[in-house]
């Protein structure tokens, strides 16, 4: 049987995903970072997303990020 702590984080999880942005933390506590996806029905299909820090932003494609992201 699974403690109520477990069903909270499965519920976060699932309204986490029905959104179209998320917040990362910088370790350096210097800057505001998210993330925007989903932003239309092209960059869904090509996986394409935001990325936000401060006011500068860049878009990314989530496959070539993956790809780079292994070797860290």
């Amino acid at each position: 049987m699974k403690d109520r702590s477990e069903l909270r984080e499965g519920d976060r999880a699932w309204l986490q995903h029905k959104q179209s942005r998320g917040v990362l933390k910088d370790y350096s506590l210097q800057h505001q970072v998210s993330i925007e996806y989903d932003l239309n029905d092209d960059s869904i299909r090509d996986r394409i997303f935001k990325l936000k820090i401060d006011d500068y932003e860049v878009v990314l494609d989530y496959e070539e990020f993956l790809r780079i992201g292994r070797f860290i």
